[in-house]
C-alpha cells in the first residue's frame, strides 16, 4: 500500500525543533554569562585616588619634580613623560644593622586585575635605600590615567602606595588598532560567522574587548574598572546570538 502523505515529516516541525533548541542554548549562554559578571562585579573594585599607608617613606623624582605618595591628594592624578630616569628614596622605621627579609612589588591595575611591574626580595640590615631606575611607556597612548600601586614588606613592617598615573604626549599607535581591530572583528561577526554559535561567541567577546579598549583610548572609560567586562561578556552573548540569526539558507535540491 502507498504510504499516506499525511504520514511524511513535516520540515517545519523540524525547523521549530531545532529553533527550540537553538534558543535554549542561547539561554543557558546568557544565563551563565549573567552570573559571571555578577560575580565579578561583586569582587568589588580596586580603591580610587592616591594613598599612601605604613611606617614607610617614599620618594620618585623625575627631572626636578619630586612625587610623594603620601602628599599627594585622593584622586589627584600625576602627569609623568612616556619615557625617563627616576630617581627613588625610601626608608623604613626599623633598626639599622638587624638584617630581616623584605619584598615588593609594582603593578598595574586593568579591569580589576593587578599586573606586575616590577617586583625586589632579598634580605638587608639597612632601613634607607635610594637609586636610578629607566622606564620607557612610548608604546602606550597618552591621556589615559593608570592606576599604580606598590607595597613593600620589611620584617614585621607593610607599606603601600597608590597613584593615579596620566602620560603626557598623544595616542600613538592605539587609536588606528583600536579602530581597525573594531571595524573588523564587526564585519567579520555580522557576515562572515554564520550559523556558527561557538565563532561567533568568540568574535563577539573580541569585539567586546576592542570596544572596552576604544572606551578607555578616548577617555571615555577607566582602565582600572572591573566594568570593562561587562563588553567583552556582553559581545560573547551577542555574537552567538548574531551568529545563529544569521544561518545559511538552506540549498534548493537540483533536479
Amino acid at each position: 500500500m502507498g504510504r499516506d502523505a499525511t504520514d511524511a515529516p513535516d520540515p517545519m516541525d523540524d525547523r521549530e525543533v531545532e529553533d527550540d533548541i537553538v534558543r535554549q542554548s542561547i539561554g543557558r549562554l546568557v544565563v551563565v554569562a549573567a552570573v559571571v559578571v555578577v560575580t565579578l562585579l561583586a569582587i568589588g573594585a580596586a580603591p580610587a585616588g592616591a594613598a599612601g599607608t605604613g611606617p614607610c617613606d617614599a620618594t620618585g623624582t623625575i627631572g626636578t619634580t619630586a612625587y610623594v605618595p603620601k602628599r599627594v591628594p585622593r584622586r589627584q592624578v600625576v602627569t609623568i613623560p612616556k619615557s625617563a630616569t627616576v630617581r627613588w628614596e625610601g626608608s623604613v622605621v626599623g633598626t639599622p644593622g638587624k638584617r630581616v627579609g623584605y619584598r615588593g612589588g609594582l603593578e598595574l591595575t586593568v579591569a580589576g586585575f593587578d599586573f606586575s611591574l616590577n617586583h625586589w626580595r632579598g634580605t638587608t640590615g639597612n632601613v634607607a635605600g635610594e637609586g636610578l631606575r629607566s622606564y620607557d611607556a612610548r608604546a602606550l597612548p597618552g591621556g589615559v590615567v593608570y592606576r599604580l600601586h606598590g607595597s613593600h614588606h620589611q620584617g614585621r613592617l607593610s607599606c603601600r602606595g597608590e597613584l593615579l598615573v596620566k602620560l603626557k604626549g598623544g595616542k600613538g599607535i592605539a587609536v588606528p588598532f583600536a579602530f581597525v581591530g573594531t571595524v573588523a572583528i564587526f564585519l567579520l561577526t555580522l557576515f562572515v560567522v554564520r550559523g556558527r554559535r561557538l565563532l561567533g561567541a568568540l568574535a563577539g567577546f573580541v569585539l567586546g574587548g576592542f570596544v572596552a579598549l576604544d572606551l578607555v583610548v578616548f577617555a571615555r572609560a577607566d582602565l582600572a574598572s572591573r566594568l570593562l567586562l561587562v563588553f567583552p561578556i556582553a559581545g560573547l552573548v551577542l555574537g552567538a546570538i548574531v551568529a545563529m540569526a544569521r544561518r545559511p539558507q538552506p540549498r534548493g535540491l537540483g533536479a
